[in-house]
């Protein structure tokens, strides 16, 4: 085989490696849109979950000063009561 038949053998070679290269450059170029378009959506969800946890945070935050509020409602009633019941008590009978 001469010189320029192994030129041309060569540059053969590299043609079809520069194709290939090309078609894997598009199928990469490709998948990362995808990837790009999969973390944008990872990102709205995030920040949604995000808000959506601060929302029950605070409601639980809300409840729990609620009970406590109660609770001591109910001590005072409770109070209250024994109280009546005591007066009642040492006065009806």
């Amino acid at each position: 085989m001469g010189r320029v038949e192994k030129g041309l053998v060569l540059a053969d070679t590299i043609n079809n490696m520069l194709v290939e290269n090309k078609s894997n450059g598009l199928t990469i170029n490709e998948s990362s849109e995808g990837l790009l378009k999969n973390v944008e959506t990872l990102s709205i969800s995030s920040s949604e979950i995000a808000a959506s946890l601060e929302e029950v945070t605070s409601n639980i935050s809300s409840n729990t000063e609620n009970i406590i509020k109660i609770s001591s409602f109910v001590n005072e009633l409770s109070i209250s009561s024994n109280d009546g019941r005591s007066k009642c008590t040492s006065k009806c009978y």
